[in-house]
């Protein structure tokens, strides 16, 4: 009956042995838990604050704005009616630019033309008409 004995009590040794590490280590794990839920709480506070404050607000700005329903209605129609009109001068630039991309090279040819004619002494041929052709 003593090896049976001693045989329960190195068991039990074995089983403390084992479990104690874990033991400390479950606590450690428990104590950075409790800390980090305590900072945690403190951030939470201040962010439920900020939310506090944010919602006075708002319903101080929902105050301002009951009865004022045509006022933004007619704000915002406003506002669709400026959106249409730069949409209208955004696509009169873009015409303008398309056409101004055909004109500008013509008119510098033409300005080109003019300046080495004066530059050569000589004026510009004008074609001859056709009753000048045949009177020659």
């Amino acid at each position: 009956m003593i090896t049976w004995q001693f045989a329960i009590v190195l068991v039990c040794a074995l089983l403390v042995g084992l479990l104690v590490p874990v033991i400390i280590m479950f606590a450690m794990t428990l104590n950075t838990i409790r800390k980090q839920i305590s900072l945690t709480g403190s951030k939470i506070d201040s962010a439920v604050d900020e939310i506090h404050k944010t919602a006075t607000r708002l319903a101080v700005v929902s105050k301002g704005l009951e009865g004022g329903e045509e006022k933004l209605q007619g704000l915002l129609t406003a506002i669709g009616k400026l959106a249409e009109t730069i949409e209208k001068v955004n696509h009169t630039a873009k015409m303008t630019s398309t056409v101004m991309a055909a004109v500008v090279p013509m008119v510098s040819a033409f300005m080109g033309t003019m300046k080495s004619s004066v530059v050569q002494g000589t004026e510009a041929v004008e074609p001859k008409s056709e009753k000048e052709q045949t009177n020659e």
